[in-house]
């Protein structure tokens, strides 16, 4: 099995200082870091892999320094959790079937208030998604959710991901985490 992580959810993992998201009251989701460890590593513990979308890649990657971008992508290769995903010819052709049925129903932005660009973006995610087979993305955008529902995509927020029980309390030996790609330089 496959699940997709947008670019927030893929920030929050390799720079938990870019900013928490929000829940739908607009509040910091609380435990955030745990929670997304703790999804990673029930994930690779499942064997289902992290699909990395170029255009997420490419997002999480942009304020980067040249270093800090090869080293990241090095990690995500080497992790067996995690798998890079091109924006290729299938999944142009997803999204031209998505665009052109926005098109033909009179609303080329398909209901989504982001700019082009952003809606643009929010396809090149869930076309990757569909021709990968799979079926969550993992995102707080709402945007995005609304575009990946509309095309028979499920999504999680991060509020809805179980906080570890291992981090509800404070740990007594702290140790590193299972997949570690927080120590690159940026």
């Amino acid at each position: 099995m496959m699940v997709v992580f947008d670019s927030n959810m893929l920030l929050l993992l390799i720079r938990p200082d870019a900013g928490v998201p929000k829940d739908a009251k607009g509040n910091p989701i609380s435990h955030a870091k745990e929670r997304i460890d703790g999804l990673v590593e029930q994930l690779a513990r499942d064997k289902t892999k992290i699909v990395i979308p170029t255009p997420v890649l490419a997002e999480v990657l942009v304020r980067s320094t040249p270093e800090a971008r090869a080293e990241y992508v090095e990690r995500f290769r080497r992790s067996a959790a995690f798998r890079i995903e091109p924006f290729d010819e299938r999944a142009a052709i997803e999204v031209a079937a998505m665009e052109r049925k926005a098109h033909d129903a009179g609303d080329k932005k398909g209901g989504s208030e982001q700019t082009w660009a952003k809606v643009k973006y929010d396809r090149q995610i869930v076309g990757t998604a569909k021709v990968m087979g799979a079926p969550v993305i993992y995102t707080d955008d709402g945007n995005l959710a609304k575009c990946a529902f509309a095309n028979g995509l499920r999504t999680i927020g991060l509020g809805s991901v179980e906080i570890p029980s291992a981090s509800a309390q404070m740990p007594l030996f702290p140790g590193k985490r299972a997949i570690d790609l927080s120590d690159a330089e940026v």
